[in-house]
């Protein structure tokens, strides 16, 4: 058993019953091919730091980095497969001539047959005999409305492949495949800048016992403090190889204006920085299992870990951001 620094509030993941961090680690970061590189070394001594400051989940797919996020994992945890929990997608074809650092539809099969053979490509490379949480990976409508590949999700786990299945998709997506096929778990956006998930895709999952991994809370990593300091200073706020440094400099324009609205949510009764304000939004919300954040330097993850301990965002705090969202942001 590793020696742990600190605990971290620990939550449980809807009717799975499955105990959760309210940090989830993001590995598509790690994976090396869209945010720029990493060396194995170093995304493997990140991994072991995040378990050590309490953070025990793990968000990976078999795209990220052509498997590479999920042969870090395992490298990292095979010992300690017990003290973290693992959730993994599949639908994309990973591969030179499959999705690498774009997710298009054109690079998916959710057939029930490659799905059960990704899946134990993923124990392969993850060094395990099951999986926490296995979500379709951007399934479109017609796969979500189909109750075909989520037999396939039934049939691995009933033979103890996986512990629980879903979807990881937009809001709207995870709202459809929760009525159509009572998926056990969704993942999706949510942030300061998009809240449309409150409104139909959390009612429903309280509904349904459903458990809610929202990811993406810097919306899409607009809010970090320094993308907002570089656009306002008006220079590229992202490094060579990362997927958004084609960002139009008015969409650059339009988040420097939204966090400067937003700056309520930073000071001594409120968050340290814009970042973690942007963490506690998210957590504030008792429904919420586990936050995903993409996660690449040391420094990063301990500010994301000190960011999600409570007491988070006040309920005034919260409101104050909801109504800024209903008046301004809803229809940008």
């Amino acid at each position: 058993m590793r020696r742990r620094r600190r605990a971290m509030e620990a939550r449980t993941l809807g009717r799975t019953g499955l105990p959760v961090s309210a940090l989830c680690f993001g590995t598509w970061e790690i994976g090396g091919l869209s945010w720029g590189p990493i060396s194995a070394e170093d995304a493997v001594a990140l991994l072991r730091q995040a378990l050590d400051l309490g953070i025990t989940t793990y968000d990976c797919s078999d795209v990220y980095g052509n498997g590479r996020s999920e042969v870090l994992l395992g490298a990292a945890f095979e010992r300690h497969r017990h003290d973290v929990i693992y959730i993994t997608k599949a639908g994309y074809i990973p591969g030179i001539d499959g999705a690498q650092t774009v997710l298009h539809w054109q690079y998916q099969n959710h057939s029930p047959d490659y799905l059960k053979a990704a899946c134990e490509m993923s124990l392969r490379r993850l060094h395990t005999d099951y999986i926490d949480v296995y979500l379709l990976h951007d399934a479109p409508d017609h796969v979500l409305q189909s109750p075909v590949p989520f037999g396939a999700l039934r049939e691995l786990q009933q033979a103890g492949k996986i512990r629980s299945w879903g979807v990881s998709q937009s809001a709207s997506g995870a709202a459809v495949a929760i009525r159509e096929q009572g998926v056990e778990v969704v993942e999706f956006p949510f942030s300061l800048l998009d809240q449309s998930p409150l409104d139909v895709l959390f009612p429903l999952a309280k509904e349904h016992g459903t458990g809610l991994l929202p990811r993406s809370p810097f919306g899409g990593g607009f809010l970090l403090d320094s993308v907002v300091a570089a656009a306002r200073a008006g220079r590229e706020p992202f490094k060579q190889h990362d997927r958004r440094r084609t960002t139009p400099a008015e969409r650059l324009g339009d988040i420097v204006q939204k966090a400067d609205a937003l700056s309520f949510l930073v000071g001594d009764d409120a968050a340290p920085s814009m970042a973690a304000a942007a963490m506690q939004f998210v957590l504030s919300f008792e429904a919420v299992g586990s936050l995903v954040t993409g996660i690449m330097g040391p420094e990063e993850l301990t500010g994301n870990a000190a960011a999600c301990d409570p007491p988070y965002l006040t309920s005034d705090l919260v409101a104050r951001a909801r109504q800024l969202y209903a008046a301004d942001f809803a229809s940008s």
